[in-house]
């Protein structure tokens, strides 16, 4: 039971909090070529990671992508992460990333955060052939929720990611208010408070109303909210570069479904842990109280938006926070999927290493809703039945370690034609060198301990330190 990758036996993968496999269907209906999806989850949360203690053990950041950029050698791989290229200043990133690579990363959310950093030169093409230790793999960026950095330096600020920002900003600043007990909320107060994240220049001037438009479409019509994000600048990009046959499985359609699903998912599940009744009502509040900002931008009826206010309760607000930021995150998801089809192979492997919920999410996609794949392998240590906040506290989440043990034989040479490439010595694993070496200085030590004392029989002043050496003897 292991995955067969290279010419390497893997029954232990750490670092990661999950690992789902999936395997194209055999099916007449898809008459283009499908990857193999290998994702790996994380919770961005270090706490519970230990490096590998046993011989057999692959650290993911180290071990695994030695075997895996063999691999690379004779079948096209891609390796996304949870991240964007935002930085204008591509030096300055490059020198950070070396720095972390030669002293290590201290604060870090996770492995996985740890290994976007550590692996910035791969996804830089004027870095990559001289500092990236991995160049068979085709390295990839998902998170276009960070894409708003780009935005903010190159673009007019009325793109959809700009608006969920800005969005989600407000909200923030709902919740705090309410937490402080501040008495007076105006459009002019959220104003100041995000203006300095906000704005490339300080005379721009925030499209309040686009970002409240799509606030009530993220509530109220979800069909509508999907094709707004579906029809915007970067996703739109992706899904042009898409075949006629491929358009047609990757459809506006086929996401709508999906969101439709994960809004009544999350709905459902952010209801009971803030107590919700009725969230209809509660989206009726809050849309009540953004149209009064809106409307009154000039503050003529300031006590009419303060009572709006107070008319929403803190679990409201902060059910309102968590599920908007949920149903916007699953733009990452549709990123990944219209990005990750667009080679043109016959086999190929896809790795995706996200958050839990964003694999979780993009797995049903591929299984339930276009049904392309199939779960060809699924290991988690999370329990099913739990799910989690972005906020839950990590001693609760009932896991005990991010080791995971594969317990299949899930033989990717076989399914993706790999050719035997040669690989070199940085196959060795890194534990099992460690151990090797250790074991090579503990013969050598036993050897000059023999060597010693047979020449210096008799010499009973030697000390232990010396005998072992030979350094008494040479005196």
């Amino acid at each position: 039971m292991a995955l067969l990758l290279a010419n390497s036996t893997i029954k232990e993968i750490n670092g990661p909090l999950g690992m789902y496999c999936l395997e194209p269907k055999d099916d007449d209906t898809v008459n283009f070529p499908l990857p193999y999806f290998m994702f790996f989850s994380d919770l961005h949360d270090p706490k519970y990671y230990k490096p590998c203690d046993t011989p057999n053990c692959y650290e993911l950041d180290k071990d695994f992508l030695s075997v895996l950029d063999c691999f690379a050698k004779s079948v096209r791989t891609d390796f996304y992460l949870e991240h964007f290229l935002s930085s204008v200043d591509l030096e300055k990133e490059y020198a950070f990333a070396k720095k972390i690579r030669t002293r290590g990363l201290k604060e870090s959310m996770s492995n996985m955060t740890n290994l976007v950093k550590i692996m910035y030169s791969c996804f830089i093409q004027r870095f990559k052939q001289e500092h990236c230790s991995y160049k068979n793999i085709y390295w990839q960026y998902s998170d276009i929720r960070q894409s708003l950095g780009n935005y903010r330096n190159n673009y007019i600020p009325n793109q959809f990611e700009y608006y969920i920002e800005v969005a989600k900003e407000i909200l923030e600043t709902l919740c705090e208010s309410k937490k402080n007990g501040l008495k007076k909320i105006t459009i002019q107060f959220i104003f100041n408070d995000i203006f300095e994240n906000l704005k490339k220049n300080k005379d721009d001037v925030v499209d309040f109303d686009g970002v409240f438009y799509y606030l009530q479409l993220l509530l109220t019509d979800i069909d509508e909210y999907t094709n707004q994000l579906f029809m915007s600048r970067t996703i739109k990009k992706q899904f042009d570069k898409l075949s006629p046959q491929k358009k047609r499985i990757f459809s506006l359609e086929s996401f709508q479904e999906h969101f439709r699903h994960w809004y009544k998912f999350y709905e459902s599940f952010y209801k009971k842990i803030h107590n919700i009744r009725n969230t209809r009502e509660v989206y009726s509040k809050f849309i009540h109280l953004i149209t009064l900002m809106v409307n009154d931008k000039e503050i003529e009826r300031p006590d009419e938006i303060i009572a709006a206010f107070n008319e929403l309760t803190s679990d409201e607000l902060e059910y309102l926070h968590i599920f908007t930021l949920a149903i916007a995150s699953i733009s990452v998801d549709m990123y990944f999927i219209l990005r990750s089809s667009k080679p043109v192979v016959n086999k190929n492997l896809v790795i995706g290493y996200f958050g839990e919920s964003h694999v979780r999410s993009i797995t049903h996609y591929y299984v339930n809703i276009i049904k392309t794949h199939k779960i060809d392998y699924k290991k988690t240590l999370i329990n099913d039945k739990f799910e989690f906040r972005g906020e839950e506290d990590p001693a609760k989440i009932p896991f005990i370690t991010r080791k995971i043990q594969i317990k299949k034989r899930i033989d990717l040479n076989q399914k993706l034609g790999y050719n035997g490439a040669p690989c070199g010595n940085e196959l060795v694993l890194y534990t099992r060198s460690r151990s090797r070496s250790r074991s090579r200085s503990r013969a050598h030590s036993r050897r000059s301990q023999s060597k010693s004392r047979s020449s210096s029989k008799g010499n009973r002043s030697g000390t232990r330190k010396g005998s072992r050496s030979g350094s008494t003897n040479d005196k």
